[in-house]
């Protein structure tokens, strides 16, 4: 009345048809060990087979009544309900235990995140201090530099002043001082033409005296009717000698006041000529020490233009990086966050 178990295929009563065309084959050992393996198996497969035929086909097998399977049943559905309320609270427990470490973990990513935001805003404030200060600096520099620029303009201008001033003074001074010296050689020329004219009129009078002298030896010689007639004539060549010395004092006088002015004018002449020099190299001084400041300014203010924009390129690419770290840990954030959520 039972069913009979079919024989293993690796049992021997299951015989393999051999293949006709097949040649002789020696048997490897890997083959005699899986061979004796597979043997083993199934002998101790048929064994449990049949021993478990036995046990349900056996007449003392006691069989249950519906209500012994009902609480077998409802035993079995208690027993499987608590295993899994204890899985869901093992679950829920899992859960609320990864939940925990989540957000222990975002507790600990954003105390890190504003740890590192206080800190890269602390050196963004120290390079912004830095910067202001360093800006400051060059301002001040440039200020100091513009000062002496203009110090030194008005240094110039008041250089200017006093030269022309001096140069004005200088010039009356000596103006003053050739005046004084016409002055002086006039009154020396004077003092000659006097001396002269008195050395002159010395001469003329004793040669007038001579030729009296000469006259009243001659009129003593000559007869008393002649004597007025010579006297006419010594008294007309004195009074013509006299006019002619007169003159050539004059001419003497008017040549002497000529070189002396000639020669005061060919001295302000050089005079004016050597401060005009003097002026001129003065001036071309003055001029290439004023471009020598205005290319230090020019360059001072290329300088800080340059210096401005480094500091502006500089907090520009800290300012850059700052932005890539705050997304990447934004990012990283993000990841933790999702990965707790799954």
């Amino acid at each position: 009345g039972g069913a009979v178990t079919p024989p293993h295929p690796a049992s021997p009563g299951a015989k393999t048809p051999p293949k006709a065309d097949s040649p002789p084959k020696l048997p490897s050992w890997s083959d005699v060990v899986s061979r004796r393996s597979s043997t083993a198996s199934a002998a101790v497969s048929e064994a449990t087979s049949r021993s478990l035929h036995a046990k349900l086909l056996s007449p003392d097998r006691h069989r249950k009544d519906p209500e012994e399977v009902q609480r077998d049943c409802e035993r079995k559905q208690e027993l499987a309900k608590k295993k899994r309320e204890e899985i869901e609270t093992q679950r829920q427990e899992r859960l609320r235990d990864a939940e925990g470490r989540r957000q222990e973990r975002l507790l600990l990513l954003q105390e890190k995140r504003r740890t590192d935001k206080s800190t890269i805003d602390e050196r963004l404030r120290k390079a912004e201090a830095l910067y202001q200060e360093k800006l400051a600096e060059r301002q001040r520099k440039a200020g100091k530099e513009a000062s002496k620029v203009h110090g030194v303009k008005e240094e110039i201008a008041f250089i200017d002043e006093l030269t022309a001033q001096g140069n004005k003074s200088e010039l009356e001074a000596r103006l003053e001082l050739a005046e004084a010296r016409r002055l002086t050689l006039l009154e020396t020329a004077a003092k000659s033409s006097e001396k002269a004219a008195r050395e002159e009129a010395v001469r003329q009078r004793r040669m007038a005296l001579e030729e009296a002298k000469k006259s009243r030896i001659q009129a003593r010689a000559a007869h008393k009717s002649g004597a007025a007639e010579e006297e006419a004539k010594v008294r007309l060549s004195t009074a013509e000698r006299e006019e002619a010395a007169r003159q050539r004092r004059e001419e003497l006088d008017q040549e002497r006041q000529r070189r002396v002015e000639m020669a005061q004018q060919e001295k302000q002449q050089r005079a004016e000529e050597r401060h005009r020099r003097m002026d001129d190299e003065r001036i071309l001084a003055l001029g290439a020490k004023e471009l020598r400041i205005r290319m230090q300014t020019d360059q001072l203010e290329r300088m800080t233009r340059a210096m401005e924009s480094d500091a502006k390129a500089q907090r520009e690419a800290l300012e850059q990086r700052l932005q890539a770290v705050l997304e990447r840990k934004e990012r990283y954030m993000r990841r933790v966050i999702d990965k707790a959520h799954a």
